[in-house]
């Protein structure tokens, strides 16, 4: 029973077409008076419904994964403007502040001071009986290595 069961291809080397052995029954094909049968449902619908919603958590997780990655880049992006105007507001502080350095540098001049406190504000230079000369010690004030 084995041997019959077993089939032989008869294949030739450099030929088209494999020549397949005949089925060892006939084909039967019903007749009129006979009902047909009805396909039963194979076992195998239970795998393909379980494959198919393997599938479809795969593509749920894929959708969901690459959500997350879009919204993480947006923030990122998002951040890195925030940055970029962060970073050109502090170059324009820093300009500012030394604009003001310089100008405090202009200002506080000798000369400058002097000529303020003579027109602006109305000053004059002492005269000799109006200033006064004290002598300290030399315990009344800190020296430096000289």
């Amino acid at each position: 029973m084995a041997k019959e069961n077993r089939v032989k291809y008869n294949y030739q080397y450099d030929s088209v077409a494999r020549a397949y052995a005949q089925p060892a029954e006939p084909v039967r094909v019903p007749g009129p008076s006979e009902p047909k049968r009805k396909n039963k449902i194979a076992p195998r619908h239970k795998l393909d419904v379980a494959f198919g919603v393997q599938m479809s958590l795969c593509g749920v997780a894929l959708f969901v994964a690459s959500m997350i990655y879009v919204h993480n880049y947006s923030q990122l992006r998002s951040k890195q403007s925030q940055l970029n105007t962060l970073k050109t507001e502090k170059i324009t502080l820093a300009n500012k502040i030394t604009t003001i350095e310089s100008e405090m540098t202009k200002k506080m001049d000798l000369d400058t001071i002097r000529e303020r406190a003579i027109n602006e504000l109305g000053m004059q230079k002492p005269l000799a009986y109006q200033i006064v000369y004290i002598d300290l010690p030399e315990q009344s004030y800190t020296t430096y290595h000289e």
